[in-house]
């Protein structure tokens, strides 16, 4: 038979974080070290109704007065990803409120399962309901063992990046393979697997604060753990660069990613240092002396002559080129075969990838390389309206976000 589980225990459910100043929402105390998502907003049902879909059972929930308190949606380190809700019930008295009485009752009728927690020295409460028993008793191991999510590796300095007005999100990005749902919106614009491989090696904990219960003008910080370890570490420490990409890119655009380099040999140098700690960097050199001897120019002599200001790689009605806006552009007439395949990707990462037996054209200032055929296309492409601004770092979008890294910040925009 189910029941409501009541736990009298002395759980701090406010205290200063470990080296910072931050306050730690005191919910946080009742999500499990393991937990792979961490939601926090300040007002727990314009919150729900913002980050689960109608038909979720927690929406169908009547939170009463607690419409407007404090919330913490966790999900597990795990395949299912079991939601663990917990509501900030108020203080605490030995008759609970009829409020926290009617969500009890709520939660039989809906089959979760819930519990109790309440802090009698400081007369606070906490509510948790999840539909898994297994869930439920986990968190409550963890709440009377006086562990957490504050426990989790690095989490309390990623927690220090989380300033959110109304609330924010931490991503375990080593649980990319479970956050990430197997039809998401990402599957159309990036393959899952490269998506996965790409999250788990950028930094430690993402973090998106939400100033507004919107998807609008989400505002990310990213956890780079260690010296030059993620690969997000690679941009600390450079000036962004200018975007001019909006000027060339045809209509239709659903996929992008762009790189303006202020100083292209600063960013190698950085990326070099990424390689190193990955121990792969002797390899890298490998490849580009064998590149040298093939082709006649080393990859970095490549960059030299060409001066490299801004790479690009994006995708239109099923078509893809590789942009790359020279300070010194190569002297080719209309299309021709690329005499150095794969160099932009040997010298700036894999996303800057191209096509076997690539071919390549000049347009201004841009060097455009892709297959012959989507050459061709773009030549007689009418021009798109998608633009970045200036001193950006790195920019990617798609047909439903748009995530710009600048000098001063980072801002991510869903689109439903």
């Amino acid at each position: 038979m189910r029941r409501t589980v009541f736990i009298f225990a002395a759980v701090l459910l406010l205290a200063a974080c470990s080296g910072s100043r931050t306050e730690v929402p005191g919910l946080l105390r009742t999500v499990p070290s393991r937990s792979a998502e961490v939601m926090h907003f300040r007002h727990a049902g314009p919150a729900l109704r913002l980050l689960l879909d109608s038909t979720h059972v927690f929406r169908s929930l009547d939170l009463g007065r607690l419409e407007n308190t404090g919330m913490v949606l966790s999900y597990d380190y795990a395949p299912g990803r079991v939601p663990l809700l917990s509501l900030d019930a108020g203080r605490w008295r030995t008759d609970s409120s009829e409020t926290v009485k009617s969500i009890l009752e709520q939660a039989a009728g809906l089959k979760l399962q819930a519990a109790y927690v309440a802090d009698t020295a400081r007369r606070s409460v906490a509510l948790l309901l999840t539909p898994s028993t297994a869930a439920l008793s986990d968190a409550l191991i963890h709440i009377a063992a006086g562990t957490s999510v504050l426990d989790a590796d690095d989490f309390t300095e990623a927690l220090s990046l989380a300033n959110g007005r109304e609330g924010f999100v931490m991503l375990r990005n080593s649980a990319a393979a479970h956050i990430l749902p197997k039809a998401s919106l990402a599957e159309s614009e990036m393959p899952r697997g490269q998506l996965v491989r790409f999250l788990a090696g950028a930094c430690k904990w993402t973090v998106l604060n939400f100033d507004a219960c919107r998807t609008e003008g989400l505002r990310l910080a990213f956890s780079p753990i260690g010296p030059d370890r993620w690969y997000l570490s690679i941009f600390k420490g450079l000036k962004g660069g200018e975007s001019r990409l909006g000027k060339i890119l045809p209509e239709g655009v659903d996929w992008v990613v762009d790189l303006p380099l202020a100083d292209w040999d600063a960013f190698y140098e950085a990326r070099c240092r990424w390689l190193d700690t990955r121990s792969v960097l002797s390899a890298h050199e490998q490849g580009c002396r064998a590149a040298a001897k093939a082709y006649g120019l080393s990859p970095l002599q490549w960059c030299k002559s060409v001066c490299p200001k801004e790479l690009a790689h994006f995708r239109w009605e099923g078509r893809s080129l590789l942009a790359v806006r020279c300070g010194k552009a190569p002297r080719i007439k209309g299309i021709a075969p690329n005499k150095y395949p794969k160099y932009a990707e040997m010298m700036f990462g894999s996303a800057f990838s191209e096509p076997e037996d690539p071919a390549c054209m000049v347009k201004g200032r841009w060097l455009l390389i892709g297959s012959a055929e989507d050459l061709e296309a773009f030549s007689g492409a009418a021009p798109g309206a998608l633009s970045f601004g200036k001193k950006v770092k790195f920019a990617v979008a798609g047909q439903n976000f748009m995530l710009d890294c600048t000098e001063k910040e980072t801002v991510l925009n869903l689109y439903r």
